[in-house]
C-alpha cells in the first residue's frame, strides 16, 4: 500500500454478480481494501490523537495548544490579513467573537491597516494606552497645542523634569518690562541690561520698546541684542530723578 504517501491502486477490478469467489482473486481485493481502511484510519487519527501526523492532531494542536487560525504570520496560522480583505460592519465577518469569528490578536493585524479612520474617538481612552507607548517620537509637534492640554493637567509635578535654561521655539516672542529711577542730568545716559527668561533660538532682529510713563523724555532704545538679552538705554532730556518705565517685546525670533 502506498497511501498516505501516494494514492493506491487496489490492483484488481470490482467483482460482478456473476463472478465466483475465486475471480480477481476475491481474497486479494478484501486484503487490499482492509489495508486501505487501516491507512485511512491512521491518517485521520482517533479522538484526541497524540500522533502529530494525524489529521485529528493537526486540527486540534499547534505548538501544543488548541489550534486557532489567527493569521498572525506564523507557519501554522497563516499570513497577516491585509486591510482590503477585512469586512467591518454589522453584517460582515468582523471577528468580534462567537459566530463573527475569533478576535484578531495584535500580531494578526498589519500596521498599515490601523488608520485614524478605523479608530473611533470614543475608543481612545487612557486605559487603552500603555504609558510606555506614549513617547516623544509618537507625538507630532503640531499636535501638542494649548487646546489639547487641560489646565488641570499642568501641575508642578509634571514640570519637575523641565530644567533651565529653556530655548524659545522659532516664531515665538518674549515680552517684559523695563524701568529707571535714577538721578540724571540732561545729556547723560542711563542703561540697564535685560535678560530674557529663555534662550532665543534666533537673535531677535529688533526690540519693540513701549514707554508707559517718563518725566525725562521718551528717547529709549534697545542695543546689543543677543539670544540671551539686550541693553535698554535712556537719554534723559532733563535733570533730576528720572522716573521712566514701560514694556518691551522681541521681534524676529
Amino acid at each position: 500500500m502506498s497511501y498516505p504517501t501516494d494514492l493506491d491502486n487496489l490492483g484488481v477490478s470490482n467483482p460482478s454478480s456473476s463472478d465466483n469467489l475465486g475471480t480477481g482473486p476475491h481474497h486479494t481485493l478484501h486484503s487490499n481494501e482492509r489495508d486501505a481502511i487501516d491507512a485511512l484510519e491512521a491518517k485521520l487519527g482517533i479522538n484526541s490523537s497524540a500522533v502529530n501526523t494525524s489529521i485529528d492532531y493537526f486540527l486540534k494542536h499547534a505548538s501544543g495548544a488548541y489550534r486557532t487560525h489567527t493569521h498572525d504570520a506564523s507557519s501554522d496560522d497563516g499570513a497577516n490579513i491585509p486591510e482590503a480583505n477585512v469586512v467591518f460592519g454589522p453584517t460582515g465577518h468582523d471577528h468580534s467573537g462567537t459566530t463573527n469569528g475569533n478576535l484578531i490578536p495584535t500580531a494578526g493585524i498589519e500596521d498599515s491597516a490601523v488608520t485614524t479612520a478605523k479608530i473611533a474617538d470614543a475608543n481612545v481612552i487612557t486605559a487603552k494606552i500603555a504609558d510606555a507607548n506614549v513617547t516623544t517620537a509618537k507625538i507630532a509637534d503640531a499636535n501638542v497645542t494649548t487646546a489639547k492640554i487641560a489646565d488641570a493637567n499642568v501641575t508642578s509635578a509634571k514640570l519637575d523634569s523641565v530644567t533651565a535654561p529653556l530655548t524659545l521655539k522659532t516664531g515665538y516672542q518674549e515680552t517684559g518690562s523695563w524701568g529707571f529711577y535714577n538721578a540724571c542730568t540732561s545729556g547723560s545716559v542711563l542703561s540697564t541690561y535685560i535678560c530674557f527668561k529663555t534662550i532665543m533660538t534666533n537673535i531677535p532682529s529688533s526690540i519693540t520698546i513701549n514707554v508707559t510713563a517718563s518725566n525725562v523724555g521718551t528717547n529709549v532704545v534697545a542695543v546689543d541684542i543677543t539670544k540671551y538679552g539686550f541693553c535698554v538705554v535712556l537719554n534723559p532730556t532733563g535733570t533730576g530723578t528720572a522716573n521712566a518705565y514701560g514694556t518691551w517685546t522681541t521681534v524676529g525670533n
